[in-house]
């Protein structure tokens, strides 16, 4: 997900990119669907800078997101 937001921030910032115009980019962020649910849907503010309210245990598998449930596969 920080990923996503490097590569979003910039973008929307737009050219001359300056460490305010990426800031104000982040914190304009907001219902930023990232492929993972709709329980994981970004949001960032001035008073809100990391970007999920709750976070659930997801792995994916044939690229859709599937609640981790049985944690006694992964140490494989």
């Amino acid at each position: 997900m920080d990923a996503m937001v490097l590569v979003e921030g910039p973008k929307r910032a737009g050219k001359d990119l300056t460490r305010e115009k990426f800031i104000a980019a982040v914190e304009s962020i907001q219902e930023m669907k990232v492929g993972l649910g709709c329980k994981l849907i970004l949001a960032c503010g001035p008073a809100d800078h990391k970007g999920f309210d709750n976070v659930d245990p997801t792995i994916v598998k044939e690229r859709q997101p599937v609640p981790l449930t049985d944690w006694s596969g992964l140490a494989q």
